[in-house]
């Protein structure tokens, strides 16, 4: 939904949706784990959410005939699923380990992902693209780990939401 968002919409649309990430975390983080943050904390983050709210704007003026345009629906879709996202991971990480959670997350992505190269038959391209990209794909891969792991640390000692 992320990428289909920025394919289809603009990213100056876009990317402001993005930035309610933080609230949505912040709600189940409050109510299932009973999280507070502090006045300064969420200052901060509707600071955040507001600055990048404004950059996005040309002008005020624009408020005034709001509109949906493209994208904005699956971009709303995508905040809704990262911020989850975020939230599964740190309370996976803290009640397992942050390399448990990464490695049956990944090992379930990966499982998906050969169901769904064999329903829709697309392993001639996976194997085209693996030849010419091979390099890309797996430094992506190691450092997208490599962060999702760092996440899952960080959340066994600071809120979800400050993440």
């Amino acid at each position: 939904l992320d990428f289909e968002a920025l394919r289809v919409g603009k990213i100056s649309v876009v990317a402001p949706i993005y930035a309610l990430k933080v609230p949505v975390i912040v709600a189940p983080e409050s109510y299932f784990l009973s999280e507070q943050l502090s006045f300064l904390q969420g200052a901060l983050i509707v600071t955040l959410v507001a600055g990048i709210f404004f950059v996005s704007l040309k002008s005020l003026h624009v408020l005034r005939r709001v509109r949906l345009e493209k994208g904005v629906i699956l971009a709303a879709f995508a905040t809704i699923g990262m911020g989850l996202t975020s939230f599964l991971f740190g309370v996976g990480a803290r009640h397992t380990s942050p390399l448990l959670i990464n490695w049956f997350t990944s090992t379930f992505i990966t499982l998906v992902m050969i169901g769904y190269l064999f329903y829709s038959r697309q392993w001639k391209a996976l194997r085209k693209d693996w030849r010419k990209r091979k390099a890309l794909i797996i430094s992506v891969s190691i450092l997208d780990n490599l962060a999702w792991v760092a996440f899952s640390f960080s959340t066994m000692t600071i809120p979800i939401a400050i993440q």
